[in-house]
């Protein structure tokens, strides 16, 4: 634009928890912009991590969830056409595998709480205090398959862990926090 004064060298640095952009079309007069990074908007009170036993209360409700889903779809592939029949298979495991993770990562990136977990208070949030994207979430329910393959190691592991955080926290960058009293 003539006449406008606006620089746009595109310099960047940072230090830990603050991004400084230098000079990135800026009004004349100001040599850069400073965005703090340690602290999140929507972590306006911080909550405690959820204890093992509120996690495991909420992975059992969940879990009643999940074999009413299962019924279902083993009623849908016992029918007549298999000839009373049930379907078996790796592509039928595979959908048994699939219907849990499509469950966890919809009410995850949704609203951050299960049934299960709405029923115990307890939230997923990102480690920022953010709803989790649909990564982190994917990343989530594969460690934690990995964690229940494990005989349950990875669930355990916060009983030892300095933060009180499980495979899949720690991995995937989030946590399951405790609301309190309040609703949510």
């Amino acid at each position: 634009i003539p006449g406008n004064q606006s620089t746009t060298d595109r310099r960047y640095t940072s230090t830990p928890g603050r991004l400084l952009l230098k000079s990135v079309i800026l009004p004349p007069g100001a040599t850069s912009i400073e965005f703090n990074l340690s602290e999140s908007p929507d972590q306006s009170q911080p909550y405690e991590n959820a204890g093992l036993l509120r996690r495991m209360a909420a992975m059992f409700y969940d879990s009643c969830l999940i074999i009413a889903l299962w019924a279902i779809t083993a009623a849908i592939n016992t029918n007549p056409f298999t000839a009373g029949e049930p379907v078996t298979g790796l592509a039928y495991q595979l959908i048994l595998y699939l219907e849990p993770f499509a469950f966890y990562l919809l009410f995850w990136r949704l609203d951050g709480q299960t049934l299960g977990m709405q029923a115990w208070k307890i939230k997923l949030q990102s480690t920022t205090g953010n709803r989790p994207g649909y990564t982190e979430c994917s990343i989530r329910f594969l460690v934690a398959s990995l964690s229940l393959v494990c005989f349950g190691l990875g669930f355990l592991w916060m009983v030892w862990d300095k933060d009180g955080l499980t495979w899949q926290d720690r991995l995937s960058g989030t946590r399951i926090v405790f609301l309190g009293k309040e609703k949510r």
